[in-house]
């Protein structure tokens, strides 16, 4: 399953994060253990400023190793 991922920074720190798949969407501001569910899962994750969010993600004790990101593959594309 793919799972795509949109994090909500303010001020510097993680308020927010919204999930998608396949007929589901859910945001709250009760993240972390949602994140730990996908991190665990070893689901591919699909974001789209990766870079940006990874970092946010990682300052708060969450890595990755599979994931894509939108932006980089559109700029690849020529878009």
């Amino acid at each position: 399953m793919t799972i795509g991922v949109d994090v909500e920074v303010e001020n510097g720190k993680i308020w927010c994060v919204g999930v998608a798949t396949d007929g589901y969407r859910h945001a709250t501001t009760n993240w972390k253990p949602m994140m730990r569910a996908i991190q665990d899962s070893q689901d591919g994750v699909v974001m789209h400023h990766a870079k940006y969010d990874l970092t946010q993600l990682a300052n708060e004790g969450f890595d990755f190793d599979e994931w894509d990101d939108t932006i980089i593959k559109a700029a690849l594309l020529g878009h």
